[in-house]
């Protein structure tokens, strides 16, 4: 008889019911359906980060219009359209050592404190050599987007990855390299519990809670296909111990119950594989004589130390 591998209060947060749940591969896919629900927002956006640029243009085939692409004005734009809407914008804050060399995020900023339904604030509530890198996109608590991907620069790539793709640039025009990440997209309440925790979250960094949207139906995007539909979906977390509040390592305890779990087969693609208590657990797995195939797909070489 199998065991469960979730366990809420163990390795994940809570496990709510999406209506619809998307894999969404790569930037350009999803900053165009953050796009299309930015615009559809009705009462709430909550985006949390690790890093946050407002130059970032969502869609690069975008023709010049009417609805502005770079995403600090879209904010700008969504907020003077609807007078009921609320915008919140939590960043980690040591990310913001770099803001001062790109001068037009600045322009941003300084516009977007003298709006007061735009809220920007900076997260340091964390120990010393710790950080925040949840990146969660929230609109109305009726759609949510959580994964890897972050609005900020080198991350827009295509599905495709080619060396001369044309849009893979940073706003002032310099090329970088292929970049690839996935994010996942949910409805119904798991997206109402995603919102929850953007609000938990907000909280600790600010001491005030936003106040919940009403109850909405989820405007899902037309154009994102469901990968699923009515599935359960588990919420992980990490959080260093810090001001009282214990710590939380609900990833690191799934990934190894999942890897403890696994029959035939475990694959891997992460960015950066510098967790040795995951490595031992591959190995140990390894190490059995009828053992899971493990497969790791892993960058050639990584950013930073």
């Amino acid at each position: 008889m199998s065991v469960p591998v979730l366990r809420t209060g163990h390795n994940c947060w809570r496990i709510e019911r999406a209506r619809r749940m998307a894999v969404i591969i790569d930037a350009q896919d999803y900053f165009g359906h953050l796009k299309t629900a930015l615009l559809s927002a009705r009462h709430s956006v909550l985006l949390i980060g690790w890093d946050f640029d407002a130059r970032i243009a969502l869609d690069r085939d975008a023709t010049q219009g009417s609805r502005p692409n770079k995403v600090g004005e879209l904010l700008r734009h969504a907020v003077n359209r609807n007078p009921q809407l609320q915008i919140y914008i939590l960043r980690w804050d040591l990310a913001f050592l770099e803001m001062p060399f790109r001068s037009t995020t600045l322009r941003f900023l300084f516009d977007w404190l003298s709006h007061d339904r735009i809220n920007f604030r900076l997260d340091s509530h964390h120990p010393i050599e710790a950080c925040h890198h949840q990146k969660i996109a929230v609109i109305d608590d009726a759609l949510a987007f959580c994964g890897g991907i972050d609005i900020t620069m080198d991350r827009w790539d295509t599905r495709a990855h080619h060396d001369d793709e044309p849009g893979r640039r940073q706003p002032h025009g310099k090329r970088y390299r292929p970049w690839h990440d996935a994010t996942v997209a949910v409805d119904g309440a798991a997206a109402n519990a995603l919102g929850d925790l953007a609000r938990e979250r907000w909280c600790r960094a600010t001491g005030w809670t936003p106040a919940p949207p009403p109850l909405d139906l989820a405007r899902w995007p037309d154009t994102l296909e469901p990968t699923f539909r009515d599935v359960d979906i588990a919420i992980a977390r990490t959080r260093a111990a810090y001001a009282g509040a214990p710590a939380v390592r609900e990833i690191e305890a799934l990934y190894l119950a999942a890897i403890a779990s696994a029959q035939r087969s475990i694959y891997l693609e992460s960015q950066y594989f510098s967790a040795p208590v995951i490595a031992d657990a591959i190995a140990l797995r390894l190490g059995e004589a009828d053992g899971p195939d493990v497969v790791i797909v892993n960058p050639r070489s990584a950013e930073g130390w």
